[in-house]
């Protein structure tokens, strides 16, 4: 695909900003589920939640690179953004959906990384200094670039992993609501 921006053309493959639906999909998996263990447990799960989304952070960027050497292999031209674009696409993306995910509802994540995917392509970010940081998905193969996507992941990751707190989760004020019902008692 191409773009046309007032500093130059854009050349992606797809793939690249497709990436997003790789990131929704994987952020379905960030269940809460966990709460209820940890919420009678002696100790949070930290631990479980870290392997539990670099999981999925590995899947799918095993999933990205697959994808991204194959469209190599048939002969699609990878353009401005790098062979391995998809690849740096999902990492930043999920990583984007990691950190909403730690403060928010997980189904939201990917839908707040999701700008991250439009902007780039309706705004000229490479006119911007540090566009290529705001702008990772789309930009051109730049080591900016790559240390944001890479940044972003291990960051949500860190943040998902350590930081979420059962008691700010929506799920947690769903249960809440439910329990404080006339009538319903919560024992244990």
């Amino acid at each position: 695909m191409v773009t046309h921006q007032e500093s130059g053309i854009t050349v992606f493959a797809p793939a690249t900003p497709l990436q997003i639906l790789t990131v929704g999909v994987l952020s379905l998996a960030l269940s809460g589920r966990s709460e209820q263990f940890e919420s009678v447990g002696v100790r949070p799960l930290a631990l479980l939640r870290l392997l539990n989304a670099g999981l999925l952070l590995a899947i799918g960027a095993g999933m990205a690179t697959t994808v991204a050497l194959l469209s190599v292999a048939v002969g699609t031209d990878p353009g401005t953004v790098g062979e391995l674009a998809p690849v740096r696409a999902f990492l930043g993306l999920m990583g984007i959906a990691l950190l909403f995910a730690t403060f928010a509802d997980m189904r939201l994540g990917a839908l707040c990384a999701l700008p991250f995917v439009l902007l780039p392509g309706a705004f000229d970010l490479r006119r911007v200094p540090g566009g290529d940081v705001f702008g990772f998905v789309l930009a051109d193969e730049t080591p900016g670039s790559w240390i944001t996507a890479i940044g972003l992941a291990m960051v949500g990751l860190g943040l998902f992993a350590f930081a979420y707190s059962r008691r700010s989760s929506p799920s947690s004020e769903r249960r809440a609501l439910l329990d404080s019902r006339p009538g319903r008692r919560r024992t244990g």
